[in-house]
């Protein structure tokens, strides 16, 4: 099973809740702002980027910058030996609970970085939503129960998706060698 792996991930999803756990970071975004870094989502990707590399199973926003120059650098990231970016985000139809989700959150941990994410669901929940949905459903995993998932689950999903892949890989690349062997 790879860690190498690069999950954008919705806010409210459990990032944070399950770093330090078998090689997971959360590459907090509020970290780059574009007053301090003018190109904060390429920093920000080449970070995650050189942290995958390094057996780690990175998690970044689903900043549309951030979704789309991973996207673009997804041949780089398979000649790193990276997987992704998987997208990890709810339904559309979760709006409401998705909300209270953040808003609960803003309310025990009042930080600005949880102030921003619930103003940002709330005024741009279904644009925000629809441009993930537009991706490959390849690299996606749709939550459709606010309540009942577990992104810890999740994250196992997907890098049992990532061996698959190993696996197929390798039994190509055998079966190749052994053709021009004969």
């Amino acid at each position: 099973m790879s860690n190498k792996l690069i999950i954008c991930g919705y806010p409210g999803i459990g990032k944070s809740s399950i770093v330090g756990l078998d090689h997971c970071i959360d590459l907090e975004s509020s970290k780059y702002t574009q007053s301090t870094i003018p190109l904060w989502p390429e920093l920000y990707c080449k970070t995650a980027i050189e942290l995958a590399k390094q057996d780690y199973t990175v998690f970044v926003s689903t900043h549309s910058k951030v979704v789309r120059y991973l996207h673009a650098h997804q041949i780089e990231l398979k000649r790193a030996g990276v997987y992704g970016p998987f997208l990890v985000y709810p339904d559309q139809k979760l709006q409401y609970q998705w909300l209270t989700k953040l808003l609960q959150r803003f309310q025990t941990d009042q930080t600005s970085k949880n102030y921003r994410a619930y103003e940002r669901a709330k005024e741009h929940w279904e644009e925000d939503i629809a441009f993930l949905d537009s991706y490959a459903p390849s690299h996606s995993y749709v939550i459709h129960d606010a309540k009942n998932y577990s992104f810890k689950n999740i994250v196992e999903e997907l890098r049992n998706r990532t061996e698959s892949v190993i696996v197929q890989t390798n039994l190509v690349d055998n079966e190749l060698w052994q053709a021009k062997g004969d």
